[in-house]
């Protein structure tokens, strides 16, 4: 009887003292470095990707707050084999993203709105499509060039998604300068000089100012007349001044 107590105290004791031991294994911490320009990678589109292995390693995962010194440390608590197994995939995944391909392609800025569609929906169906990341320039950035796009991705697929991205280049250009010569045929005639012709009325044509026929001729003048002033009266002409001959 006395056996059975003390074994059953010293069980008593053991359940004590492992209570909290569960709680303490999944406390373990682990930090490493991943270069600060993948995490954006990591974390996902609104989280989606890192929320995913946090879930399937059931671990907490900390990414650096901004302006703490170092930006690249990541910490990672769980269960040890737990927190190893999640660092180990971010890893492998930043692995995949250094070993990209990348390559820039200039494409008209005029059609990239066409290319990207709204909301994102093309661009986001290029990207499934041929598995790649497509970034398209910063009209807020001046040092960017409008017409480069930039592809990542393995480079067969880069390949690929380039080749495509050329052909629509070559179908949705057309359609634009169809557009714009649709657009200047459809525009008023514009204004020169200042001057609105269409309110000018009827052309009056070439007209010539300062002729000899612009003002009455002085029948006076002997310049221009030199005859009228040296007739003298004679055989049937009347003197009333009439250079008419009179009938008799």
């Amino acid at each position: 009887m006395e056996h059975d107590f003390i074994v059953f105290s010293v069980k008593r004791k053991h359940l004590s003292f492992t209570s909290n031991f569960p709680q303490e294994l999944k406390s373990f911490k682990l930090t490493f470095e991943v270069n600060e320009k993948y995490h954006p990678k990591i974390i996902g589109r609104k989280g989606a990707k890192i929320t995913q292995i946090r879930k399937k390693h059931d671990v907490n995962i900390q990414f650096p707050e901004r302006g703490s010194e170092n930006q690249s440390i990541i910490t990672i608590t769980g269960y040890q084999q737990n927190a190893e197994a999640a660092r180990d995939e971010i890893l492998s995944d930043v692995k995949e993203l250094e070993d990209m391909y990348e390559e820039e392609v200039k494409l008209d800025a005029r059609i990239h709105p066409r290319i990207i569609g709204a909301k994102g929906r093309g661009i986001t169906r290029l990207m499934e499509k041929f598995e790649v990341e497509l970034r398209f320039p910063r009209q807020s950035d001046p040092d960017c060039d409008p017409n480069t796009v930039t592809i990542s991705g393995t480079e067969d697929n880069v390949l690929d998604c380039k080749e495509h991205l050329l052909n629509l280049e070559e179908e949705f250009l057309q359609e634009v300068v169809d557009q714009e010569y649709l657009r200047d045929l459809q525009r008023p005639p514009s204004k020169s000089n200042g001057e609105d012709h269409g309110s000018r009325g009827p052309s009056a044509g070439f007209v010539v100012t300062g002729a000899p026929w612009d003002r009455a001729p002085d029948t006076q003048s002997q310049e221009e007349f030199p005859s009228f002033g040296a007739v003298a009266p004679g055989k049937g002409v009347a003197r009333g001044g009439s250079s008419w001959p009179v009938r008799k």
